[in-house]
């Protein structure tokens, strides 16, 4: 019932610290840069990890500004150009109509200068003028169309009379030209309407082709290029001289109108077609964002709020926080699951679940403090190596992993920081047995340190750049930390040794120093008993590491199990050179000196400070056995009586440890072996006796909480059986002399050869 109890408290206490790392570990994520704690990156400032894409992902930033290149783009495209026919009807209406407003003036004005012409012809007839007799003829009239006549006078002066038509047109700028719709100055007025029939012909024709170019040419608006074009046109006509040209120019020109015109919908479509004619630009898997150092720009601000690390909603957090909660109850379920099927002596050890949790907070806590810091640099390694050495190498690999894990989520690490931890951490644990040697402290370190820069080194250059200027920072923060740990964690031992109870491989080593003050004294004051211990330690040490318990313990336990006998060393029989003062004493007083050599080993080594796991071997190393030696000499000395068994038993616990347990078959066996060695027994009746005496403390339940298994049992066995081969091995038998020995030379001669003392030669 005391038991169950006591595994009821224990289990209570477990589920408290388990709860407690838990609600601890959940906290320290919520805190850190999951929630955008003052860690969250900001625009503008300096990143301090290195953040990648954990899949492909949309670069929103770049893709903007693709967008808005292409709106740009799409903004300032010219619009597109149609074909308007009615414009070109238009100007063609217009030049005709102007034509043929200049036709109908050209023949009132050749009407009009041919009457005039008659008019003046009929005013000479009449004239009172004297004219020549004989040959002479009468002026001349000519008239080119409709065009003004001229009259041919020699007698005039200049040789040439000009008759012109009335006052009104006389004067052909003075003409009004009320229909014309194109201001003319008078020259090209006179020009229009006073050339020659066959070159108006020529010059409209003239005026149609070049405007008909003009148009074909496309006119999007009459500016000065176009009328720099239709001039060139113009000039480049040779069948124009230079007036006729500025007049046909001014024609054209005053009629001409846009023949291209916006083609709105076309080119609302063209534009929608450019604005959408870019491209998305995607992150790749595992790209970097940003690096470690780097300044965080607008694009890489952008894709790290898309990831969901700046500026989250109170959704996001919600399943942020369901996701870590999820987490951490896969990781602590699979490391409690291991630690009760393989760490039940943890579970069932308060002083070690409080150390482990110790560690484990400790370890979290100082990851958290040192986020700003290269990764390689935090403390994990540290905390595999400490739990290695003073709880258990295959507890600190487990626990490795979780914390490893842990960190990740709590610093929002990548997958090389995590790879990193759990390799060193495995390594170091498995390294830790070697750090019971202190000589070999520096050399650990040292290889730590180079195995360190090389993982680094390689997962930079798997996952990063080897170019990359956090190169070398890494590298050297994975030597510093690889010799950091295991100088700082060899320092630290004693701390945890004293604060925890806790005895580990380097404290067990020392208390197997032959100079320890107590090995020293149980040498000068029980010389016998210190020759069976050291069987004793030879036995445990041999079998613990068989059955896979700690070697170690078994080997000091061995070593000091027997220290009680300090008190009265000469009642034992290993420290008797005489008379056996038994022999005189009463069995129930030989009893209780025998049995209390076991209080007093508790005494003693209490004073000396023991270990209490090196105390409770010397109090179980004997349980509750029956002395029997004396129970039967007390029968048989009062055959009469009824014996109580119990007044011949020791008064301490069976051995609650494999250790213990170890401890006291290699002390029950010893002493019966050393006494059947010399009597001639063959090693197959020494096994059978080893086998005999172990099952009688099986059979006397003295192993029942040990935690020994049949299988533990048969290879103790075996264990102990080949110390003891090597122990009392056959010797070689010499030959004896022959009984007479025949001189090759006679008695006489016989010659006797004494050795001379050698003289050393001074130096």
């Amino acid at each position: 019932m005391v038991k169950k109890h006591r595994l009821h408290q224990i289990f209570s206490y477990n589920i408290i610290l388990v709860a407690a790392a838990f609600l601890l570990s959940l906290l320290l994520i919520l805190s850190g840069s999951l929630f955008g704690g003052n860690s969250d990156p900001e625009e503008g400032g300096v990143s301090d990890k290195r953040i990648v894409t954990p899949q492909r992902m949309l670069n929103q930033y770049a893709t903007d500004k693709n967008k808005e290149e292409a709106r740009i783009a799409a903004q300032n495209m010219e619009p597109l150009l149609k074909r308007d026919t009615e414009a070109e009807e238009r100007i063609r209406a217009k030049i005709q109509q102007f034509f043929q407003i200049a036709q109908t003036r050209r023949k009132e004005a050749g009407a009009k200068a041919k009457e005039a012409v008659q008019q003046q012809a009929a005013a000479l007839a009449t004239s009172p003028l004297p004219y020549p007799t004989g040959n002479e003829t009468a002026p001349a009239v000519s008239n080119s169309g409709g065009g003004v006549a001229a009259v041919d006078n020699p007698s005039l002066p200049g040789g040439t009379a000009n008759v012109g038509p009335p006052p009104e047109t006389a004067t052909p700028a003075q003409t009004p030209l009320p229909s014309f719709t194109i201001a003319l100055t008078s020259d090209q007025k006179d020009l229009l309407l006073h050339m020659a029939d066959d070159e108006y012909d020529s010059f409209v024709k003239v005026v149609d082709d070049t405007a008909e170019n003009s148009m074909n040419q496309g006119i999007s608006e009459v500016d000065a290029k176009v009328l720099l074009a239709l001039q060139k046109n113009l000039a480049d006509t040779a069948e124009l001289d230079p007036s006729k040209q500025d007049l046909a120019y001014e024609i054209i020109a005053a009629n001409l109108e846009p023949t291209f015109v916006v083609d709105e919908e076309a080119t609302q479509k063209a534009r929608d077609e450019k604005a959408n004619d870019y491209n998305d630009v995607y992150y790749l898997k595992g790209q970097m964002i940003v690096d470690a150092g780097e300044i965080i720009s607008p694009e890489a601000y952008m894709a790290l709020t898309r990831l969901g690390l700046v500026n989250k909603t109170q959704e996001e957090n919600l399943l942020l926080l369901a996701g870590a909660i999820l987490m951490l109850a896969l990781i602590f379920g699979i490391s409690l699951a291991y630690l009760s099927f393989f760490g039940k002596e943890l579970l069932r050890n308060k002083k070690l679940a409080l150390l482990l949790f110790t560690l484990y907070v400790a370890c979290l806590a100082l990851c958290r403090a040192a986020s700003a810091l290269p990764y390689p640099i935090l403390p994990i390694m540290l905390f595999a190596l400490l739990t290695a050495m003073l709880i258990e190498d295959r507890v600190a690999i487990v626990m490795n992993g979780a914390v490893s894990l842990i960190v990740f989520l709590m610093l929002r690490l990548e997958v090389d920081a995590v790879l990193f931890f759990l390799a060193t951490g495995t390594l170091v644990a498995l390294l830790s047995r070697y750090t019971t040697d202190r000589s070999k402290v520096i050399l650990i370190g040292t290889v730590m340190s180079a195995l360190n820069a090389l993982l680094v080194l390689g997962l930079f250059l798997f996952f990063s750049n080897a170019n990359s200027y956090n190169l070398g920072l890494y590298c050297a923060a994975a030597a510093i930390n690889g010799m950091l740990t295991v100088i700082f964690c060899i320092g630290s031992l004693p701390f945890w040794e004293a604060a925890f109870g806790i005895v580990t491989a380097i404290k067990l080593l020392d208390l197997t120093s032959p100079s320890s003050p107590l090995l020293r004294r149980l040498t000068i004051e029980a010389p016998g008993t210190y020759h069976h211990s050291l069987i004793v330690a030879n036995l445990g040490e041999a079998a613990a590491l068989d059955i896979g318990a700690n070697p170690a313990l078994a080997r000091v336990g061995g070593y000091y199990h027997d220290v009680g006998k300090l008190k009265y060393p000469q009642y034992f029989a290993e420290n008797q050179a005489g008379e056996n003062p038994h022999d005189n004493m009463d069995p129930l007083s030989s009893v209780q000196i025998i049995t209390s050599h076991v209080s007093f080993g508790l005494e003693i080594s209490g004073s000396y400070r023991l270990p209490p796991i090196v105390r409770d071997i010397i109090e179980q190393h004997h349980g509750n056995t029956l002395v029997k030696y004396f129970f039967v000499k007390y029968g048989m000395a009062h055959p009469e009586e009824t014996v109580n068994e119990s007044d011949f038993r020791y008064r301490h616990r069976p051995p609650q440890s494999k250790e213990a347990a170890i401890v006291m078959l290699a002390d029950t066996v010893e002493a019966a072996v050393r006494s059947a060695a010399p009597s001639g027994k063959s090693f197959d009746e020494v096994e059978t006796l080893v086998r005999n005496l172990m099952k009688d403390k099986l059979d006397d339940n003295q192993l029942v909480d040990s935690g020994l298994t049949f299988r533990d049992f048969d290879m103790i066995i075996h264990s102990f059986m080949r110390v003891f081969q090597g122990m009392y091995h056959h010797r070689i038998a010499y030959p004896s002399p022959p009984v007479k020995i025949v001189s090759a030379q006679p008695e006489a001669t016989a010659s006797v050869i004494v050795p001379l003392p050698c003289k050393r030669k001074r130096k």
